[in-house]
């Protein structure tokens, strides 16, 4: 009999269910993770969705936590903060501070344009927010906060250039103080241009801290900013940005997992061949060679070894029979 099984991919969609499955839940739970210190946590978002953090670690005095995420040139980034034990005697000011450029900041739970934030309250528990989405620059206008390319060249010129040790970093600094009633009109913000690097440069990153263009308020609307007295610092949060792809090259970041195509349902593939079919067909091929044979020999020659008469060597003797064959009967070859 000539069969073969039923193949099924069943097991290996199974398979493969539950490895996306294991995938989407860890990428889920990176997602969700901030970088945080006591109550204060913060995190950067693209796209509104929060950027995964890779490497995190601790200083030694524990006031300081660094990761890596990855940046995409022309994303517009937002970082977000957080303070789960606010004060009831001093505000939450958050700091920003972008390739070594001091931004404005934001009050945790402050409402302003371009910081949108909350504070919540719900029994024993009381939340505070905020995030910066636009960068003030004056009165009337702000900026979006951008991944933008570095700039390369291979002057010697720029060989020698000093590189900040902040350039590709994102630094927020939790901190609380007194803060002041009175309010400022916002004064021009200087917008910085990233200087060019030499290409050989060790300390060169890939991508630098760039400002959109302008974006007009409604025309009434004055951006405003307030001041108030120092007390402490709470927490330090570096955020050492690089292209994904440099990232999975140094270790960093996880390689990307082979792409495979979804299979909707199990496909069962029977491979089993048509036996009787093909049993016919092999009695019908063994038949005609059969005919074949008996045309060109109607006897079989059976042969029987005989010492010769003379000596040691010996002749053949040649009986003829008759064909036991009979026409349509099967041979078997095995």
């Amino acid at each position: 009999m000539i069969g073969v099984r039923a193949v099924t991919v069943t097991a290996r969609l199974s398979s493969l269910q539950a490895t996306l499955l294991s995938l989407r839940t860890a990428k889920h739970a990176q997602r969700n993770s901030s970088m945080q210190i006591g109550a204060y946590s913060a995190s950067i978002h693209v796209d509104g969705e929060p950027l995964p953090e890779y490497g995190l670690e601790t200083s030694a005095d524990g006031k300081e936590v660094s990761c890596w995420i990855p940046s995409e040139a022309g994303k517009a980034f937002t970082p977000n903060f957080r303070d789960s034990a606010p004060s009831l005697k001093y505000t939450t000011l958050a700091k920003l501070n972008v390739d070594d450029v001091r931004c404005p900041g934001t009050y945790l739970g402050n409402l302003r344009p371009g910081h949108s934030g909350r504070l919540s309250h719900q029994p024993g528990h009381v939340l505070s927010e905020s995030k910066i989405e636009t960068i003030a620059t004056g009165p009337y206008s702000r900026r979006q906060i951008v991944f933008g390319s570095r700039v390369l060249t291979d002057d010697d010129a720029y060989l020698d250039q000093s590189i900040s040790p902040h350039a590709g970093t994102i630094q927020v600094a939790f901190s609380h103080c007194v803060r002041h009633a009175n309010t400022d009109i916002a004064s021009a913000f200087h917008v910085p241009k990233a200087n060019a690097i030499h290409e050989r440069s060790k300390k060169a990153a890939a991508h630098v801290v760039e400002f959109g263009p302008e974006i007009g308020n409604d025309g009434h609307t004055l951006n405003r900013t307030s001041s108030c007295d120092h007390v402490r610092t709470l927490a330090r949060m570096v955020f050492k940005y690089r292209p994904i792809e440099l990232l999975r090259a140094q270790g960093i970041a996880p390689q990307l997992k082979p792409k495979t195509t979804p299979v909707d349902n199990p496909t069962v593939l029977d491979l089993t061949l048509d036996e009787d079919a093909d049993d016919g067909e092999e009695i019908q091929r063994l038949e005609a060679r059969l005919h074949s044979l008996r045309e060109k020999n109607p006897n079989k020659r059976k042969i029987k070894d005989e010492p010769d008469v003379g000596g040691s060597v010996k002749r053949k003797k040649i009986k003829n029979e008759s064909s036991s064959f009979r026409l349509g009967e099967v041979i078997d070859l095995t």
